[in-house]
């Protein structure tokens, strides 16, 4: 664990020793034997000298910070961060809250909803104490909402001449996307013919149709069918 020089006058501990000692205070005890010979405690026999050395092994400092962009569209998934750190025994924590939320906001629980957030990571010291406490610079990002389109929408293929543009609205149509089932639907609107005249083929023009449900504001609704 340690070297002494030639001419006796110094010890220099090997740094690969120094390196296995957990963080903390130490004091290192240097006996010596001249000529090599060992103490025999007898009458005429002096003590061989004894240094004392005080040795602190301080933490070291840990770092973390988040390595990706994580913005990304809504796929009813949670946000996925990744991270690089020093200490890979450290317990890990990610955190997020509303960019406009205190601090006081921040949660365990990752948004998969659309919206603007902010994450942090902790990395808390190791079980043996040997790196200090880390917490990353907060990254923001945005959870963009699904574009969305209604496909399918159709109207009864004639009607009875009745003096007004209504068409009856046969299938309301089906959404291009959506990832939250019965929690996303489609409000039904309105169809109207160009004119009022009877004529074969008329063009017909819809309004009126939204998103519905829990999940809607995930999603943003391009046009009419």
């Amino acid at each position: 664990h340690y070297v002494i020089s030639e001419d006796g006058a110094t010890v220099s501990l090997k740094a690969a020793y120094l390196q296995t000692l957990p963080a903390g205070n130490y004091k290192l005890h240097v006996s010596y034997k001249p000529m090599g010979e060992s103490y025999v405690e007898q009458e005429g026999n002096e003590s061989p000298a004894l240094t004392g050395l005080d040795l602190n092994v301080q933490k070291i400092d840990g770092t973390v910070s988040v390595t990706n962009a994580p913005d990304k569209t809504y796929d009813g998934q949670e946000a996925v961060i990744e991270y690089s750190t020093n200490n890979s025994a450290g317990e890990v924590l990610v955190e997020y809250k509303k960019q406009t939320e205190e601090d006081q906001a921040y949660t365990a629980v990752a948004p998969k909803n659309a919206g603007e957030y902010t994450v942090r990571v902790t990395i808390r010291e190791d079980a043996d104490g040997n790196y200090t406490e880390a917490l990353s610079e907060p990254v923001n990002f945005t959870i963009s909402k699904k574009a969305v389109t209604i496909q399918g929408t159709s109207v009864e293929p004639s009607k009875i001449y009745d003096g007004n543009v209504t068409a009856i609205i046969k299938e309301k149509g089906t959404l291009s996307e959506n990832y939250d089932g019965e929690q996303l639907s489609i409000t039904v609107g309105t169809a109207a013919y160009a004119d009022k005249t009877a004529a074969n083929g008329k063009t017909v023009t819809f309004s009126g149709f939204e998103l519905a449900g829990e999940a809607k504001d995930n999603y943003e609704l391009t046009g009419q069918p």
